[in-house]
């Protein structure tokens, strides 16, 4: 099977066999697949997952018995819950800060707290723009 022919056929879900042209064989679960770079992600093992560029495998092989399925998105977020998850974590991280800085002085005690926020807001930000 060549990499571009049948690229519609790896969806997530879906059990595929591939060796590599470093004769590298994986088995598993495709996780996620992207046609324009012509990429895999494999989900081998509980703590394997491993991405396959499909221009440069020796043959692939997929598993017809398992036909694999989007998972669906969940329709309704709570957003009470998380908004009230959030400031719980926030003043959570905020008095964990305040505990760390007994012995340091005021300014390094300020820039722990700023940056533990900025790391807050970063991650609030990546899960915001998915």
């Amino acid at each position: 099977m060549s990499a571009v022919a049948g690229i519609d056929q790896l969806v997530p879900g879906r059990v595929i066999s591939c060796k590599t042209m470093h004769d590298e064989q994986f088995t598993g679960s495709i996780v996620a697949a992207d046609p324009h770079s012509s990429i895999v992600m494999i989900k081998c093992s509980r703590s394997k997952v491993v991405l396959v560029n499909l221009r440069q495998i020796k043959w692939l092989e997929i598993d017809a018995e398992k036909p694999g399925s989007i998972p669906q998105v969940p329709k309704k977020f709570a957003i009470g819950k998380l908004e009230q998850r959030l400031s719980s974590n926030i003043k959570e991280k905020l008095n964990l800060t305040q505990e760390d800085g007994h012995d340091e002085d005021p300014l390094g005690a300020k820039l722990i707290q700023f940056r533990v926020l900025s790391e807050l807001f970063f991650v609030i930000e990546i899960s915001c723009n998915r």
